[in-house]
């Protein structure tokens, strides 16, 4: 992970937590303490954050980036989830993003990568990916709304839209997780978007929290080894930790600190 990249992090963490100490930020980047010393100081110099003994504090006083200030609609769980996913984005990456909250987290924790070239579903996430994308690209099709209110657009004219691209990963949620059952969804568009997305990447990732695991939605799309990449929050299941394991199917577990 490249310094921006931490600091951007840090900023994310605080803003999720409001304080943090040395040493745990220190074990969970990977980075000495005196590295991360450094960090609070140029972000001190910012106004971002205040040092405390032993660690840093939010500096509530300061007006937060546009960008990053709206995320008190989102719980810890789906902060932390989008930031795992945000990990695996590199600067100039051509990607799409699904449709649902956490991919609309995801969309709103990518202000620091330089770049990008963007193709979703998700209306709600363009004002967003507007501001710091190179290129945005929207799938025309039907409009519809999800169950937690967020737009997207579907249809076969979306379909035929994607499969004419090529993306270098692709982030997308799920309705339901079952060992038995595998991925299931409510909607059927969702089962050839899938399809689809398969297609278009050597690198799908699929977000998911904990609360979607032992469930079974209406229609099946297949195993969970349909995907090689889940990431989730620190609530999963054992019983999943270990088929993932079993499987050779890489979980990436939010960060939880």
């Amino acid at each position: 992970m490249l310094p921006a990249q931490r600091i951007t992090l840090i900023k994310d963490i605080l803003l999720d937590k409001k304080s943090i100490d040395t040493s745990t930020l220190s074990n969970y980047l990977e980075v000495s303490e005196v590295t991360i010393r450094k960090y609070f100081d140029q972000l001190e110099k910012e106004g971002f954050l205040k040092k405390v003994h032993g660690g840093a504090v939010l500096n509530t006083d300061a007006p937060l980036p546009a960008s990053i200030s709206e995320d008190d609609s989102f719980s810890h769980n789906e902060v932390s989830i989008a930031l795992a996913a945000s990990d695996l984005i590199e600067n100039g990456d051509s990607i799409f993003i699904g449709s649902g909250i956490l991919c609309y987290a995801l969309a709103t924790h990518l202000h620091a990568k330089k770049d990008l070239s963007i193709v979703t579903t998700n209306i709600n996430a363009i004002p967003h990916l507007q501001k710091f994308a190179s290129n945005v690209y929207l799938l025309g099709g039907d409009v519809r709304s999800d169950s937690d209110g967020f737009l997207y657009s579907c249809g076969s004219n979306c379909l035929h839209q994607l499969s004419r691209i090529y993306v270098s990963k692709a982030f997308f949620s799920v309705d339901a997780i079952d060992i038995h059952a595998g991925i299931t969804t409510n909607e059927l568009f969702d089962i050839d978007l899938l399809k689809t997305i398969s297609q278009i990447t050597t690198q799908p990732v699929v977000l998911v929290s904990s609360s979607t695991f032992d469930k079974i939605a209406l229609h099946r799309f297949g195993t969970l080894q349909s995907f090689d990449t889940y990431i989730t929050d620190t609530q999963i299941p054992n019983k999943y930790k270990n088929h993932f394991y079993s499987n050779n199917i890489k979980l990436i577990s939010a960060y939880n600190i």
